[in-house]
């Protein structure tokens, strides 16, 4: 059942550019997408769907020539959430001109004639998030459907852009919060946080024609407090520093523990009767030296004889001192005596 000079497509029903001067009848239920752009549609009445629509969610009648639109025209249509009425040459927005789209998400409205927002056009509308009014005639707009948040608490773009708009200080109940300067730059100052969101800013021109982007975020800190600055890049860099410092020191601030640090460490105790003490028994016995003469001066021989299998010997066995007791007998070890195995270690002097 598709009507004439129409294209139907699963739930998709296109009737685009198709010369319609009224929309075609019937329409099947199941219609999920309406496209009606590009027609000839001067007026939408209230009985444009004689049936009811329970699936259509979009709506496209751009380019048409629209001048009229009932306010019950969406009235068979309830869960439509994408309505697009630009390029037409509507001039005014009605009372509850949109009351019955309670699920409407993104209205197009631009490039109309529109010169006049009535206060009620929008209401009933809790889940919009678009609007785009731009190039239009509106020179006023009623700003109370956004200063309490409650009228439409789901928009978070508002386009105004190419309109006749003037910045109101202090006038017609404004905060004066926004001022118009010379140069064509918006000043906002006495802000409160419930001014913070979007705002867009449109050049247009023979060379240039941009928009750009702006979020706004306002902090009362009196309520709140001061923000904290230390973010994650200065919280990066200071961890950065602390390593570089902790590296240093254990470069430059570890104790030494090379080899040339050990000659001031003090010489353990010598260990008397020791059967191993023959063992070192060629280092010279300074007790045994001439007094005054320095431990560099003393002369060290090799004895070559038989017996002595190219052992070194300095100075022959040193005379122990005199010694009391019971341990007076001990005789002092002969580096031929058995201790002495090991005294083929070289000793350097």
């Amino acid at each position: 059942s598709c009507p004439q000079r129409c294209v139907c497509a699963s739930n998709i029903l296109s009737c685009s550019q198709a010369l319609l001067g009224a929309v075609p009848a019937p329409l099947p239920r199941f219609t999920a997408v309406l496209d009606l752009s590009h027609n000839n549609l001067s007026r939408l009445r209230a009985d444009w769907a004689p049936g009811r629509l329970p699936h259509l969610h979009a709506l496209l009648l751009g380019h048409n020539g629209l001048s009229f639109v009932s306010t019950e025209a969406f009235a068979h249509v309830p869960h439509l959430r994408h309505l697009d009425l630009s390029s037409n040459r509507l001039r005014a927005l009605e009372e509850n001109l949109f009351s019955d789209l309670p699920e409407l998400e993104v209205l197009l409205l631009y490039n109309n004639e529109i010169a006049t927002v009535d206060r009620a056009a929008f209401e009933n509308l809790p889940r919009l998030r678009k609007l785009y009014l731009g190039h239009n005639r509106i020179a006023r707009f009623p700003l109370e459907l956004l200063r309490d948040g409650t009228r439409l608490p789901q928009l978070a773009l508002l386009d105004l852009s190419a309109n006749r708009l003037r910045a109101r200080v202090a006038e017609e109940g404004g905060n004066g919060s926004a001022a118009l300067l010379a140069n064509g730059s918006l000043q906002l100052r006495a802000l409160r946080p419930e001014d913070a969101g979007t705002y867009a800013c449109w050049v247009g021109g023979p060379v240039l024609n941009e928009t750009l982007y702006v979020e706004l975020l306002v902090h009362n800190f009196t309520l709140h407090g001061p923000h904290d600055t230390l973010n994650t890049a200065y919280t990066t860099l200071v961890g950065c520093i602390l390593s570089v410092v902790l590296v240093l020191i254990y470069l430059y601030l570890t104790p030494c523990r090379c080899c040339c640090c050990r000659g001031a460490e003090k010489p353990p105790a010598p260990r008397d009767d020791s059967i191993n003490s023959s063992v070192l028994s060629a280092t010279p016995n300074h007790a045994a030296g001439v007094p005054g003469e320095p431990c560099g001066s003393r002369s060290a021989t090799i004895s070559t004889g038989s017996g002595q299998n190219g052992r070194f010997k300095a100075g022959g066995t040193p005379q122990p001192p005199p010694r009391h007791g019971p341990r007076a007998q001990r005789k002092v070890s002969d580096p031929d005596s058995v201790s002495s195995v090991f005294s083929d270690t070289p000793i350097v002097v």
